[in-house]
């Protein structure tokens, strides 16, 4: 089974090293990583710290590294490649200034919060499935990118990147079925919802602006399952209640952003009963 392991536990470690085939480790700033046997599969999470031997863990799987915004400003750059043992699968960042040069060949699932000038070109061509970068900078040409080169992304969640725009169908387009572009910035504009359902036209979730016609999304009917938008004006709103909502068979969830907290209970009150589940703020 697998086990929360506490670093500073000496006889929980050995006993761990004994014993289990598998263990969650959490690591706190000043404390050093335990000696773990080669054959143990780790489950990492690293608050305020980079150890230095990191690389040493032969079968660490997951990885999650955290710094506090108080401390992230005073960190140099590092390369991936160098804090990065090639076994992870799955990869978290949270506020780390890191340069992603590389990544583990095995890793299908890669989250990044609040990292400073992220460029894919490290990830083009990988085999993830999973993608988040929140509030990484991401621009439409990165998108783009990301987009044509890289064939197996089932989920794409790129929230809070300005109002990123769906480049016209590509050549090569990923299997996504989760796709966050969702920016709640006063200032984003509306998105082509046209586009996105023309690029992805069996997507189960989805999380865009919405302004203008969106009567595209009807043709997502069979597949859509869970649905956020950000509504811009009162034309978008009563259309999506009268018009797209009934015929939505599929859709499960209803997130919706109203421009005004005022909007709130009203907007409440026309999308009720038109889904399942509903949250409106």
């Amino acid at each position: 089974g697998t086990l929360r392991l506490h670093p500073g536990n000496r006889q929980l470690v050995e006993w761990a090293n004994s014993t289990h085939t598998s263990v969650d480790i959490v690591l706190r700033s000043g404390r050093p990583l335990p000696t773990i046997r080669p054959e143990l599969v780790i489950s990492l999470a690293l608050v305020d710290t980079i150890p230095e031997n990191l690389l040493r863990l032969t079968n660490l799987r997951k990885l999650t590294v955290a710094f506090p915004l108080a401390s992230s400003h005073k960190l140099k750059t590092r390369t991936l490649s160098s804090c990065c043992p090639p076994t992870v699968e799955s990869l978290a960042l949270v506020r780390v200034p890191v340069e992603i040069d590389w990544l583990p060949e095995g890793c299908t699932s890669l989250s990044m919060t609040r990292c400073r000038d992220v460029d894919v070109g490290a990830v083009l061509g990988s085999h993830l499935k999973f993608l988040r970068l929140d509030k990484c900078n991401i621009s439409d040409d990165g998108l783009a990118r990301l987009l044509s080169r890289c064939p197996k992304l089932a989920s794409l969640q790129l929230p809070n990147n300005r109002a990123l725009q769906v480049p016209v169908v590509l050549a090569m387009m990923p299997p996504l079925r989760s796709l966050d572009i969702l920016c709640c910035e006063d200032s984003s504009a509306p998105q082509d919802v046209g586009a996105i359902v023309a690029a992805f036209p069996r997507i189960e979730e989805l999380a865009l602006h919405l302004g203008g016609d969106c009567s595209a999304l009807i043709r997502l009917q069979k597949s859509l399952r869970r649905l956020c938008v950000r509504l811009s004006d009162e034309l978008t709103a009563a259309e999506l209640a009268t018009r797209v909502l009934p015929r939505l068979l599929s859709l499960q969830r209803l997130d919706v952003i109203v421009p005004r907290q005022t909007d709130v209970a009203a907007a409440g009150q026309r999308f009720r009963c038109l889904v399942p589940s509903i949250a409106v703020r």
